[in-house]
């Protein structure tokens, strides 16, 4: 499906595009993040031993990058702990320690607001993300987030320690 929908799709892009990828749902479905094994990670190599700058993370499950001022951190939320005390929250908060980058900006599948075709007052994992994972990166300075999941175009205010949302 990779070969088929991506790759022959956008050969002609991705001659000259590097693709920053994070697992979904879809991946999920026939891949593990936790064991980093299936066509997912098969179709991938990405920077868990800080090849593109950032902080190691052992795993290409998550990992971080720098472009210039900019330091991007995948993060998956599909299948790993998401709580703040799993190896994915304990690599993050040590990432956005070490980075000195004037913007850091963040993505993953799963966004930790939408009403769109997803709800995330619903979904564990997109509660999960938004009420553990969006604190540590408000803290560390975020200055976007980027998700999927939802598929519509959704965006919000600036947010701020609205990690529960009653209505």
């Amino acid at each position: 499906e990779f070969t088929a929908n991506f790759f022959e799709v956008y050969s002609t892009l991705l001659r000259n595009t590097v693709t920053w990828p994070t697992m979904g749902n879809h991946e999920g479905d026939s891949s593990s993040g936790a064991l980093q094994e299936g066509p997912y990670y098969d179709a991938y190599v990405l920077p868990k031993q800080a090849e593109a700058g950032g902080l190691a993370s052992g795993t290409e499950a998550y990992y971080s990058f720098d472009i210039g001022a900019a330091h991007f951190i995948c993060l998956d939320s599909d299948d790993l702990d998401r709580s703040i005390t799993g190896d994915m929250a304990l690599w993050l908060k040590d990432d956005l320690e070490m980075t000195n980058s004037e913007w850091l900006i963040a993505f993953w599948h799963h966004p930790p607001y939408s009403k769109g075709t997803h709800d995330s007052d619903g979904d564990l994992r997109m509660t999960q993300m938004r009420e553990f994972i969006v604190p540590l990166l408000e803290s560390g300075g975020v200055d976007l987030i980027l998700s999927g999941h939802s598929h519509v175009y959704e965006r919000s205010m600036l947010l701020d320690g609205a990690t529960v949302t009653p209505t």
